[in-house]
């Protein structure tokens, strides 16, 4: 294993520093920039070229926080690009910038950490004295600048931007859009004072660079373009501690139950009723308020839910199965068959399946409503996709969680510019507000906290129950998540008033009415109702369940292609009225009716009339006569990307060091005469000695490797890689050369 090259004034090339590093050192590198990896490069030089593309450092800048940005370009100033410079001087200009514009300055510490990370990255190269990588400050934003200028900026300046002349505010305008320098003739010391540019350059508003140019200052630039410069400190932690940490976690648990919960509500409305599509793909706004007065939910939570559901596999688009009646031959968005296991499964794994698709959402909820080019965006139109969407969530959750436990800080803008500054300034700042409402409303933050759902993984959900506290005042107090058995029953008897970890619902006459539309009877309910309460039933429920049942199960409807019965033969006559013509009913008693039509199609056209039937079975028994829940196939799953595990950096390492053992074989080896280039070969494997191949791969490059030759016949050689074990062929007339050792 190599060892790091030793400090000292003279630097040695950027590729001479990449082949004195470590193996550890070497694979942190890699580690840190995973673009460069693959495909394999052979060699120290590949790796080199590799890191210096500009695409390349790009990436590794957006990794980079405000410090290790500042140090970059407080390096680059002192002319850390063309000669050697340390670490004090980077720290000690640092130091007087921000002191002489009265800004906070890092501690010397997280400076010098900052280089070391920037060491880490490839941007810089060296030991006590460095250089650095002189691509890197190419690869910023045009414009972008930490370091405080040079010159003091006026205190007053927005008093003196607002107070200059139309002219003189233009000048600075278009200096500000075009990357803030600008050439003039008006910059020379001995310039007429009365125009503009001098003015400008006396006032501090302008620096002179030279005779013929000048530059806008950075506090000047950030004024007119309305950009805020990121903070070059963390930003203070209002409150920390274990205990606001667990408060977070429970009220964030809360949160993401209520989610699960209204979700559940969801996908049982678009399996009994999917809803159809416009012609872009998009949900239309009928069916938006469908869903919204369905749910009793607002129309952005509709949204939400939506986008959360498509997200997380569990709702797509396409044709159901079964069809619905009215079926208009376009798409619709049902629930998958991923769903129903979802459903099934316990509390704790449904919100982890619904923050794990909301981390990989794509959907913006927040632009339903908006115009974009003119037109409205509906609901899950291609508007709402935005693909950088995962990338700016995992940026919010990624500076929350390097906060301590419990830690919060009053701005969360501030705190992702200060850990993602290149990243931060791309995105709205109204984004950066809807992500983290998304956060909160999902359960993911709470109080400016990020829950250890998050943080750490770990879910606490609170058992469920399956025990109700039933009051006399029509109410039902759920001391817990309830099981999903007894949550279905009561979301089918009651209306929810509070939700939390502990849920309030409230009996009412169209609840029960609901409850026996869904084929239970009186005797059921209150016989479920007495098993789940924790007290004795209040005698008001009871009689209010009677009640509603006694109007409700007058008549009696049996499949029998089909008939309907009931006491009361005015009743009967008032059906045969209503729907006779429709379904062919007619009245062959008093008391007993039948129609030509199936059983399901009567109860619909006689509830359509305002009657209340329900259905029974050849023995009478109340039967449920709901449709099967409609359902579209399972969408293919995306290709997770390929990880680079920690085999994948050690397989680099050794190709890069396979590539320097050839490339040190070839300056040192005695190379055979071409003539005798296949007896020496035979030879080598009738030996088992390890030579070094130069060949032309199949796209004309020359390639050196250190191999074994085993066999050597029919114009081919058959070889093994000593490092890897992995076996090559080559073809005899592509090898220029064989170095012998």
């Amino acid at each position: 294993m190599k060892k790091p090259s030793s400090s000292g004034d003279t630097i040695p090339s950027f590729r001479e520093w990449l082949a004195s590093l470590s193996d550890e050192q070497l694979s942190e590198l890699l580690s840190l920039r995973p673009d460069t990896v693959l495909p394999l490069p052979p060699g120290i030089s590949s790796l080199a070229a590799r890191l210096q593309l500009r695409a390349s450092i790009s990436r590794a800048l957006r990794s980079l926080n405000t410090i290790d940005l500042l140090a970059l370009e407080a390096a680059a100033s002192i002319g850390g690009e063309f000669t050697p410079v340390t670490a004090p001087e980077v720290v000690s200009l640092i130091e007087d910038r921000t002191q002489q514009h009265g800004d906070s300055c890092p501690p010397a510490t997280e400076i010098a950490e900052s280089l070391d990370r920037l060491r880490s990255f490839g941007l810089i190269f060296g030991a006590e004295h460095f250089l650095v990588l002189q691509e890197a400050m190419s690869a910023l934003p045009t414009g972008w600048q930490l370091l405080p200028d040079a010159a003091a900026t006026p205190a007053d300046l927005a008093e003196q931007l607002s107070n200059l002349s139309a002219r003189s505010k233009k000048i600075l305008v278009t200096l500000a859009q075009s990357g803030g320098t600008g050439v003039t003739k008006d910059a020379a010391v001995d310039a007429d004072p009365t125009r503009p540019i001098p003015q400008l350059i006396a006032k501090g508003l302008l620096h002179r660079v030279d005779e013929g140019t000048v530059q806008l200052p950075q506090a000047v630039h950030n004024q007119l373009s309305g950009r805020l410069r990121p903070p070059l400190s963390v930003p203070s932690v209002r409150s920390q501690g274990q205990v606001l940490q667990d408060e977070a976690d429970q009220s964030g648990t809360s949160a993401g139950l209520e989610v699960c919960r209204t979700l559940r509500l969801l996908l049982q409305e678009l399996g009994a009723a999917p809803v159809s599509t416009l012609k872009g793909g998009a949900i239309g706004v009928r069916m938006t308020s469908r869903l919204a007065k369905a749910l009793s939910i607002s129309e952005v939570e509709v949204a939400r839910l939506m986008c959360l559901g498509v997200s997380a596999g569990l709702i797509s688009r396409g044709v159901p199965e079964p069809l619905p009646d009215d079926d208009d031959g376009g798409d619709y968005y049902a629930p998958t068959p991923l769903a129903d296991q979802w459903l099934g499964s316990s509390l704790a794994e449904q919100l982890h399946g619904l923050l794990a698709g909301w981390r990989d959402s794509v959907w913006a909820p927040w632009q339903l409503g908006t115009s974009q080019n003119g037109a409205k965006v509906h609901l899950l139109a291609s508007h709402m996709r935005e693909t950088h969407l995962p990338e700016w969530r995992e940026l919010l959750i990624d500076s929350l969680g390097q906060l301590p436990l419990g830690g919060s800080v009053p701005g969360i803008r501030e705190l992702l510019s200060f850990h993602h500054p290149l990243a931060a300034a791309a995105i709205p700042e109204h984004t950066v507000q809807e992500l983290l409402d998304e956060a909160v409303w999902i359960g993911a933050v709470s109080g400016g906290v990020l829950t250890s759902a998050i943080r750490l993984g770990t879910l606490t959900v609170p058992p469920p129950v399956e025990q109700l506290i039933v009051q006399a005042d029509m109410t039902m107090l759920a001391p817990g998540p309830l099981t999903p058995k007894v949550q279905q029953f009561v979301d089918v008897l009651a209306e929810l008033e509070s939700s939390g970890l502990a849920s309030v619902y409230r009996i009412t006459e169209s609840s029960v009415r609901r409850a026996l539309d869904s084929g239970l009877s009186a005797s059921e309910i209150m016989h479920q109702l007495t098993e789940l309460s924790l007290t004795p039933l209040p005698q008001s429920i009871g009689y209010l369940v009677d009640d509603v049942a006694r109007k409700h199960g007058s008549l009696r409807g049996g499949p029998a292609m089909s008939y309907l019965r009931c006491d009361d033969p005015a009743l009967i006559i008032q059906a045969v009225e209503a729907v006779g013509d429709l379904l062919a009913l007619r009245a062959i008693a008093p008391t007993v009716a039948i129609a030509q039509a199936p059983l399901i199609t009567v109860i619909k056209a006689l509830r359509a009339k305002g009657f209340q039937p329900t259905a029974e079975d050849a023995l009478g028994a109340s039967l449920n006569l709901a449709p099967v829940p409609a359902r579209v196939p399972q969408p293919p799953e995306a290709q997770p990307k390929a990880s680079l595990d920690h085999s994948r950096i050690e397989a680099a390492v050794h190709a890069i060091r396979r590539g320097e053992t050839a490339r040190d074989a070839v300056a040192t080896g005695t190379r055979a005469p071409a003539s005798e280039t296949l007896s020496v070969l035979q030879a080598a494997a009738r030996a088992g000695k390890t030579v070094t191949l130069g060949f032309v791969d199949k796209q004309g490059v020359a390639v050196h490797r250190v191999v074994r030759p085993v066999t050597v016949a029919a114009g081919l050689v058959d070889a093994i890689d000593t490092t890897t074990g992995s076996v090559y062929r080559f073809q005899v007339h592509r090898i220029t050369e064989v170095l012998v050792q």
